[in-house]
């Protein structure tokens, strides 16, 4: 007989002497002990995984999932041990099947804590990514409320803003096209609004007259802007809307591994 058919039957609690001269049982106990054996390893393997996913970056990280895997194993394959020989097979059926109660959860109890762990590294990718978009999405969201809450709040500075914004635009329009009018007069191009004379004579003196006009009230728009935007900005900051910002991916990183257990 093997060492590993041995090794199996102490696995399964059995008497190796009297289990030799039955030799038609020695499958049913060789399989019944490399069960309990291999229920202990999955246990250990994945208690020690799940240790690591936790304390995953420590200084000791590697060493408590080692430890922790070994006693969790153990503590797995004595309790299945314990409960697979605690089993009377000369009762009835029903009777056996409340003694394999206890197994039956145990073995759900196992299956729960091997399945999350492996669960969460195989579809670590897929979590992370959802995370990071869910994390995006709701720090997006925040920073939306706030900003709606702040222009309710300030919508007569916002309005005022938003008007010389929309009057600075449209007279830098109006200067851009009288430029173009004052060198079509200068060049003698004619059209319905220059004479079409060249060279530098009364009209398009007036018009550069009225071109620098618009340009002093375009830069006095201009001040004006940035004055209103300076005032807005620091209410911002009174509001605590500048301290909001899109998380890095860094801090999304951070976040993720934070989360990516729980």
């Amino acid at each position: 007989m093997s060492d590993i058919n041995r090794f199996f039957w102490r696995c399964a609690g059995v008497h190796q002497e009297t289990l030799e001269k039955y030799p038609e049982e020695h499958s049913k106990y060789t399989a019944i002990g490399a069960t309990i054996f291999f229920t202990g390893l999955f246990a250990s393997l994945s208690g020690g995984y799940a240790m690591y996913f936790v304390f995953s970056g420590g200084t000791f990280d590697w060493l408590l999932a080692i430890v922790f895997g070994i006693i969790w194993g153990l503590a797995i394959f004595n309790m299945d041990r314990y409960i697979v020989l605690s089993i009377n097979k000369s009762k009835s059926g029903f009777m056996q099947l409340l003694q394999a109660l206890p197994r039956i959860l145990l073995a759900i109890l196992i299956g729960l804590v091997i399945s999350r762990p492996l669960e969460l590294k195989i579809f670590d990718k897929e979590i992370r990514e959802n995370l990071r978009v869910r994390f995006l999405a709701d720090q997006r969201a925040k920073i939306d409320t706030l900003n709606s809450t702040f222009n309710k709040k300030y919508a007569n500075e916002v309005a005022l803003l938003k008007a010389t914004t929309t009057e600075r635009d449209s007279l830098e329009s109006s200067i851009k096209n009288d430029r173009t009018k004052l060198n079509y007069e200068i060049f003698g191009n004619k059209t319905t609004e220059t004479s079409g004379v060249m060279g530098y004579g009364p009209y398009a003196k007036m018009k550069e007259e009225e071109l620098k006009k618009k340009e002093g009230y375009l830069d006095t728009l201009r001040n004006k802007i940035t004055t209103q935007q300076n005032a807005i900005r620091q209410k911002q900051k009174f509001e605590g809307i500048l301290d909001q910002k899109v998380l890095s991916n860094a801090s999304l990183d951070s976040a993720v591994n934070v989360a990516g257990f729980a």
